[in-house]
């Protein structure tokens, strides 16, 4: 069997829009990005009135500092769709109060509708680069936690004795982790090109669910949803092989509210790869054991000839030295 690594890296690079991780606005983001905006507006009011000196009074000029920062901070806690919107709400609001003519949003000089312009730019890039930088460090929390998640489910899949305990240890951590339904699917020993449910014991499934499953152990590929073998399936079929050996077909149920990308293919198939090395560790196993117990039986075997052949060999030694004395005598 021959498998084709691509040398060049430029398919693993990972696109910008993938580091913003676009995601589906939430209540809470709005309210937030409008809450930031709030405050800023509140800041620069309460210095805006209360500072007398003239070197240090708060005017249109530097006050979209103050719009600024609140962009700043909801990009990097929020990502790009709040920080963009945040942006906006600043622009909207310097145009609106500090702007001439004052409450509302038209714009009497030239000169000011260009550093509302560059203000408006300076916070949209702002947005951008806040967001990468908070889709950078959540890509990598996320790494670390499913390297840990990984590294525990291998730890709890080694001290299974036998391949019952082991699915069951595994459907307990990856329903855990995933937050998802889990299903193990194994061959049976009578017909191995035959695929069932091994645990656990029982799941719902479709006409089109069991279509994607034994497409997957046929042509022994992923399938179900997030593929182009979908076939309308809630489940996503990833198969659990070894570089000796088919082992058998890891099912997992995704929610249809989940968002599924790259990260997530790479992850189940990381999975599955933990799963196969698991069940055919336990596998190998068993069979050291049946043939170390096999190799006992032989030398045990050996040793009961061996011992009967040298105590039958003393009395007829002396049976033939009796009979040749006799017969001498004769």
């Amino acid at each position: 069997n021959i498998q084709i690594i691509p040398l060049s890296s430029r398919q693993y690079t990972i696109s910008w829009l993938d580091r913003l991780r676009l995601r589906d606005i939430r209540p809470q983001d709005i309210l937030y990005s409008v809450l930031s905006v709030v405050l800023a507006y509140g800041a620069a009011e309460l210095l805006r009135q209360n500072l007398t000196d003239i070197e240090w009074r708060i005017n249109q000029i530097n006050v979209v500092v103050f719009f600024l920062l609140a962009t700043i901070f909801t990009s990097l806690r929020l990502g790009l769709l709040p920080g963009l919107l945040s942006a906006i709400l600043g622009f909207s609001t310097i145009n609106y109060f500090y702007i001439s003519p004052l409450h509302s949003f038209a714009i009497a000089h030239k000169a000011e509708g260009i550093s509302l312009s560059v203000f408006l730019i300076s916070a949209i890039a702002i947005s951008i680069f806040g967001a990468y930088n908070q889709a950078v460090k959540t890509a990598i929390q996320q790494k670390e936690k499913r390297a840990q998640a990984l590294y525990k489910i291998s730890q709890s899949a080694s001290e299974a004795t036998d391949r019952k305990a082991a699915l069951e240890i595994l459907h307990e951590d990856l329903t855990g982790f995933l937050d998802m339904e889990v299903a193990f699917f194994l061959p049976p020993a009578m017909n191995p090109n035959d695929i069932v449910l091994a645990y656990p014991h029982h799941v719902d499934f479709t006409e089109k669910d069991a279509r994607s499953l034994h497409l997957c152990w046929q042509d022994f590929r992923t399938t179900g949803l997030g593929t182009l073998s979908h076939f309308e399936s809630q489940w996503r079929f990833e198969p659990l092989n070894t570089p000796s050996s088919e082992i058998g077909v890891l099912a997992i149920r995704v929610p249809l509210n989940s968002r599924l990308d790259a990260s997530f293919g790479r992850l189940v198939s990381a999975l599955a790869d933990q799963v196969s090395t698991a069940l055919e560790r336990i596998e190998l196993t068993r069979l050291m054991g049946e043939s170390r117990l096999r190799e006992e039986r032989e030398k045990l075997r050996a040793m009961l000839l061996s011992s009967v052949s040298h105590d039958l060999k003393t009395p007829l030694a002396s049976i033939i030295g009796s009979l040749s004395i006799y017969k001498r005598m004769q």
